[in-house]
């Protein structure tokens, strides 16, 4: 019986493989939140632009 009990458990190794798998996958996650984010920024600097353009189009 004592062989049977780790029979389904992964190993180190198995672990070590999992683990480096996720860090691959959060860093890809983290750089496209990034690359989104600064898709974000640069829309909301164009829709600032606009706004000041209207703006002073109204003032004059």
């Amino acid at each position: 019986m004592g062989d049977n009990d780790c029979y389904n458990e992964p190993t180190t190794i198995e672990m070590a493989a999992k683990i480096k798998d996720l860090e691959r996958q959060v860093s890809k996650l983290k750089a496209t939140i990034k690359a989104k984010n600064k898709i974000i920024a640069s829309l909301k600097g164009e829709k600032n632009q606009k706004r000041a353009r209207t703006l002073k189009r109204k003032e004059k």
